[in-house]
């Protein structure tokens, strides 16, 4: 089912996703709440910050490494989760999601490249598909989690993103055991 080479950036994805989930089960409500004319602008800033980040964390992580880049897109994420448990304006949701976009951005092809680097050549295949398991599994418990939470109240947002922000600490902390690992 998994390639157990693989079970770091496994985990970390597992764990970083789970705020993509929450964030795509409350969120939309959350912007009509504050107004938000088109719900969308909070994707459409995650996917031009993502795909403007993109550009570089390969090229960082080739350089610096596969660790330290993972390590720095959680953190952004973490960032972004933090902005997310106080939202109180629509630029503070769009300044979140453009932190959160970064953070993606980043770990999307570095948990992926991650992988590729620790397993082996006759079973990369294996690999990654164990890192889009671990992403199915978080995405869908941030949205039952989420929307358990969330219970059709803005009231509850911080109760929703504090959760996830728990999952991303869970990232980091499997970084750290990974770089000592290293």
């Amino acid at each position: 089912i998994y390639e157990p080479q693989v079970i770091f950036p496994m985990l970390v994805m597992l764990f970083s996703v789970v705020l993509f989930g929450a964030i795509v089960t409350v969120l939309p409500d959350v912007c009509t709440e504050m107004g938000f004319k088109n719900k969308s602008s909070f994707m459409l800033s995650v996917t031009l910050a993502s795909m403007t980040v993109r550009i570089f964390a390969g090229k960082w992580s080739d350089r610096w490494g596969r660790i330290p880049i993972v390590f720095l897109g959680l953190v952004l994420q973490l960032i972004a989760t933090i902005f997310l448990m106080k939202l109180s304006s629509p630029s503070e949701v769009i300044v979140a999601s453009a932190i959160y976009g970064m953070g993606t951005g980043i770990l999307s092809p570095v948990l992926f490249a991650w992988a590729v680097d620790l397993s082996d050549p006759q079973h990369r295949g294996r690999a990654l598909s164990s890192l889009y398991i671990a992403m199915e599994a978080g995405i869908g418990a941030g949205a039952v989690f989420g929307a358990q939470l969330f219970e059709n109240s803005s009231s509850n947002i911080s109760l929703v993103f504090g959760m996830t922000s728990i999952s991303i600490f869970l990232g980091l902390l499997t970084v750290v055991l990974a770089w000592r690992k290293k």
